[in-house]
């Protein structure tokens, strides 16, 4: 294999370097039907952003303002960690992820 991971499979760093995170997505947000799309976010206890409009936002701040967007958002989770909780708290993401989808089987 190459050095690197083929670029098809780099989509998270791709979004990240385009700025992408840096979009306000609440319009979008709303029109997902929580109905149809069970949703989950997970939030790192530890979180922070360089995001000079979100500075203050914590896990708490970003979990509610989530939930003022969506209010039939199905589940938060806040998790040991900063931003990479599959690699910070793999564990404990597993675990949470498992859950939700175990929840939500049809």
């Amino acid at each position: 294999q190459t050095h690197s991971v083929p670029g098809d499979r780099r989509n998270a760093i791709i979004a990240f370097l385009a700025g992408l995170w840096r979009r306000d997505r609440t319009d979008q947000m709303k029109a997902i039907d929580p109905a149809s799309t069970p949703i989950m976010c997970a939030f790192g206890s530890e979180m922070s952003t360089i995001a000079s409009i979100d500075r203050k936002s914590t896990a708490q701040t970003l979990a509610q303002k989530y939930k003022s967007v969506m209010p039939a958002l199905i589940t938060t989770k806040n998790l040991p960690g900063r931003n990479l909780l599959p690699y910070e708290s793999p564990d404990a993401f597993a675990e949470s992820v498992g859950s939700f989808i175990q929840d939500h089987a049809s």
